[in-house]
């Protein structure tokens, strides 16, 4: 049984999905399976994936008939986990040679940690590097910050309520015996975010210093999609967009995991606080207000991120440069891990949608 299960859930992914296949497989670390799950895509995801599966055995193909939704793929790998850790991974992310020998690391000399990630490099659709210039705050995501760290539980789940997204980090290399006691994902977006505020009810959280996650930023990804109803046919095609509000929905099912978990009654008390001051938050409120008002969707903030970089390339390709004496700035090119067929370097053609 291989000690790492690996969930890639996909639907429409014939575009990147070699190269991210492939940056699993050059791992310095060897002990793990990965489980290409496929929402019954239409385009070239089946061939793709079934050559990667014939060229390695540690890749597994899993065609489902039908796309029935990102959080019902998401959930249908985890249930696959059958060794000590589990990790998901996007069809259009790369991680580094030596990501999981250093998560595996730590994580066997942390008994605590239940969730280890890296920080990240953010690339563009071509594969080259987003200059950290171009980042808010709010999207770099308290990456260096000692999050998720305490020894406290409810200081724990305060740093997964107010301290950010947390969505990238359920990318991490996850402690499979602590997220076999978390329920499944909700189908709602941004719903990874309670899975991590479980897991850290349960143990720690750390960050590798090094930038060894390559989280790709292109126009296909869910969190550009401009609507409530186009967000929810990504999360769960079978429901309907509610005018329920996602912040009180998640605020149940924060209080669930808070009735869950072990721990002490000044702890739970603790939690429970912590809860109450995260629903208490005036600027989310309006800006949940405001989305609702619009019929937009709850999106992330590539959709911004992916402006202000087209912004940057327009600025840089300006004549102005020029006359001024100034040469165009460029951005670091960024060559995919493992990735060594002509398939797999093609990725600067147009991107397909982006469900997995």
């Amino acid at each position: 049984m291989p000690r790492i299960t690996i969930g890639m859930p996909v639907y429409q992914a014939d575009h990147y999905l070699e190269a991210a296949v492939r940056s699993h497989l050059a791992q310095t670390y060897g002990d793990f399976e990965i489980i290409i799950s496929d929402n019954g895509s239409t385009d070239q995801t089946e061939s793709v994936a079934r050559d990667l599966a014939a060229s390695d055995a540690r890749v597994r193909y899993v065609r489902h008939d039908s796309n029935r939704g990102a959080i019902w793929n998401l959930n249908f790998v985890a249930s696959q986990a059958a060794g000590e850790f589990f990790k998901w991974s996007a069809h259009d992310d790369l991680i580094a040679p030596d990501f999981l020998a250093q998560c595996v690391a730590h994580m066997e000399a942390d008994a605590a940690c239940v969730l280890c990630f890296s920080r990240v490099t953010r690339i563009d659709a071509n594969g080259e590097t987003i200059a950290d210039s171009l980042l808010t705050e709010s999207e770099r995501d308290g990456e260096g910050k000692t999050l998720g760290r305490s020894s406290s539980v409810h200081r724990r789940l305060r740093d997964v309520l107010l301290g950010g997204s947390w969505g990238i980090r359920s990318n991490g290399l996850i402690r499979a015996s602590a997220m076999r006691e978390t329920s499944p994902l909700l189908p709602y977006f941004g719903s990874e975010k309670v899975l991590v505020a479980e897991l850290l009810l349960r143990g720690t959280y750390h960050e590798l210093p090094e930038k060894l996650f390559l989280q790709r930023i292109h126009a296909a990804q869910s969190s550009n999609l401009a609507s409530a109803k186009e967000l929810q046919e990504f999360c769960d095609p079978t429901r309907r967009p509610t005018p329920a509000l996602h912040h009180l929905r998640f605020a149940r099912a924060y209080a669930r995991a808070i009735r869950r978990a072990s721990m002490s009654w000044s702890q739970r008390a603790a939690c429970h606080w912590w809860l109450l001051r995260y629903l208490v938050q005036p600027e989310k409120w309006w800006r949940i207000v405001t989305r609702l008002m619009g019929g937009s969707a709850m999106k992330g903030g590539s959709h911004d991120l992916l402006q202000r970089i087209e912004h940057a390339r327009s600025e840089s390709a300006s004549p102005s440069n020029s006359e001024r004496g100034q040469a165009p700035s460029k951005q670091e090119s960024v060559v995919p891990f493992g990735v060594n067929s002509p398939r797999a370097t093609a990725i600067g053609e147009p991107v397909g949608e982006n469900i997995h």
